[in-house]
């Protein structure tokens, strides 16, 4: 994509340039490719993939929330690897559905890749626990619970 995509925000399309930027400065064309697409796209993408990696760093007061793109790589299958201490913990089972790794570390990112990589039984494990976990975080389901947690707050 080119990064004019009008769902981008001038923040966003200033990071996205600082991004693309620092691929060519590592010489990296070659080795990443940033895909802007349709819903329809990203799924066929999910099931296209191995394995899903996104480990943001909590920088200052911004940080990364629940983390619902690890469940929609899980619904379609994919161990995810993600930053511990940036809400993957809500998304990702450590050693179940997934692997967790401290941010900015990029030995521990590498050897969880590796591990999935070389590991296809645990892959396949993961991917059949991924699956299942995700069809267990329908929406109605983690309302409640969310509800239910407000309301025990309110009580105290």
């Amino acid at each position: 994509g080119d990064g004019k995509n009008p769902d981008f925000g001038a923040s966003d399309r200033q990071y996205f340039e600082k991004l693309k930027f620092l691929v060519r400065e590592h010489d990296l064309e070659d080795n990443i490719k940033f895909i802007i697409t349709s819903d329809q796209e990203l799924v066929d993408l999910y099931h296209y993939s191995d394995n899903f990696l996104l480990t943001p760093l909590n920088i200052g007061h911004h940080f990364e929330g629940f983390g619902l793109v690890y469940l929609e790589a899980a619904a379609a299958g994919l161990p995810s690897i993600g930053s511990s201490g940036c809400g993957a913990e809500d998304a990702i089972r450590d050693g179940v559905t997934g692997l967790l790794v401290p941010q900015n570390d990029v030995g521990e990112t590498s050897r969880a890749l590796v591990r999935l990589l070389r590991d296809r039984e645990l892959q396949k494990k993961m991917k059949e626990n991924a699956k299942n976990f995700a069809a267990e975080m329908i929406w109605d389901k983690v309302a409640k619970e969310t509800i239910l947690l407000y309301d025990k707050a309110l009580e105290s």
